[in-house]
């Protein structure tokens, strides 16, 4: 039981631990999007970077980039032009 137990707070805390590491990637991406709204294409320099910092594959890297421009960058970009 005592072991079950163990078990079940050890896969809660890698779960809380993945969710962190997630939103941190989230953070840095989604904030270079922000600060790049009028451009959203991060040179391949850039982009090897974001690797670095996040542990990603640049594959991954690619993809995160092109899922974001179609879903989050449109409401960046609508929110942008309310302020212009």
């Amino acid at each position: 039981m005592v072991n079950t137990i163990n078990q079940i707070v050890f896969l809660i805390k890698q779960i809380v631990d993945a969710e962190q590491e997630y939103m941190i990637v989230v953070r840095v991406l989604k904030g270079w999007l922000e600060r790049n709204i009028l451009d959203p294409y991060p040179s391949e320099d850039q982009k090897e970077e974001f690797c670095e910092k996040t542990g990603l594959e640049m594959n991954q890297i690619n993809n995160w980039f092109i899922n974001a421009r179609r879903r989050i960058l449109p409401q960046l970009q609508r929110n942008y032009e309310k302020y212009i």
